[in-house]
Parts: structure tokens; sequence; C-alpha cells
């Protein structure tokens, strides 16, 4: 789970889900008062609720928001920073790009997920091979299998090869 281990309040948010409960902590998000389905496809209203209905160190994890956002989401955003700050609440953006508006980009750290090492690629796949196909690499193909999937990320590079491999 996103929020496995976290002890405070924390929801979940995507535009077709929505928000939900991200964890098992006892108590229940403030944002998620009422009845589901709560805020699917409207990342404004679900960021300026935040700003009332969200408790004391509540932690809000937002996915996909790069997609959908718009200069009133951008500005409910901004509204929740010194809000946040006072009682330990948490805006977590996860986004497949760390493009925000510059208005927005200064109050965020942005982290990224290095793309796999060859060694890593490596391990990926020979698990996968083993997975798929069984048994051992031959003539040279996991050398190939490598090279072709540097550059792509963990999870696009395991179904590369998993499309890529037959049973024989």
């Amino acid at each position: 789970a996103l929020a496995a281990g976290i002890e405070h309040p924390a929801v979940y948010w995507d535009p077709a889900t929505g928000a939900v409960k991200a964890n098992e902590s006892e108590e229940e998000p403030g944002i998620l008062g009422g009845k589901p389905p709560f805020y699917v496809g409207q990342p404004f209203q679900f960021a300026n609720d935040l700003q009332t209905k969200a408790r004391d160190s509540e932690i809000a994890f937002v996915v996909g928001l790069e997609r959908m956002l718009d200069p009133l989401t951008a500005q409910a955003i901004l509204n929740l920073r010194d809000q946040f700050k006072q009682d330990n609440r948490m805006l977590v953006l996860l986004m497949a790009s760390g493009q925000l508006p510059p208005d927005l980009a200064g109050d965020f750290y942005f982290l990224e997920d290095d793309l796999p090492t060859r060694e890593e690629i490596g391990e990926i796949a020979d698990r996968v091979y083993q997975e798929t196909a069984g048994g051992t690499w031959k003539n040279g193909n996991r050398k190939k299998a490598i090279d072709a999937m540097i550059g792509l990320a963990r999870f696009p590079a395991e179904q590369a090869l998993s499309v890529s491999v037959t049973r024989k």
C-alpha cells in the first residue's frame, strides 16, 4: 500500500478513483466525510476542500495531477501551503513528470526515481525470463535483451521482455 506504515490519517486521490483512505490508520481522513465516490475527476474541489476538511497531520497523496492541473487547481494547492505548515499536514504529488507551474514548483521538493542500472535490468531480465520461458538464456540472448531494455523504467522493461519471450 502507498501509505503502509504511516500512522497519520492518509488519503489517496487520482482522477479516476477519486479520494480513498490510503492506510490502516484508526483515524478516518477528514476529507472523506460524506458518501462515496469522493472527488472523482475533481482535482480543484479536492485541493480546495483539503484546506478545511483535512485534519492535523493528515497526508494527501495525489497521483496523476499533471494531466488535470489547471489554474484553479494550482491556486487551490498554493492556498494549502501556509495552512499545512501550521498543523503538519502534507500534500505529496506523485507525477510522471516533474513539470509544475513556476509558482508551484518552488514549494515542492522533487525526488526522481532513477532508471534501473545495467545490473538491475539484468536481474529483471533473469526473473522475467525464468517466470515466462523457464530454463536459462542461450546464444547471448541475455545480453541482447539487456541492451534492448536499457533506458526503460522497471515496469516497462518487465512488460517489454514479458511479451517478447516465448516458451519452447
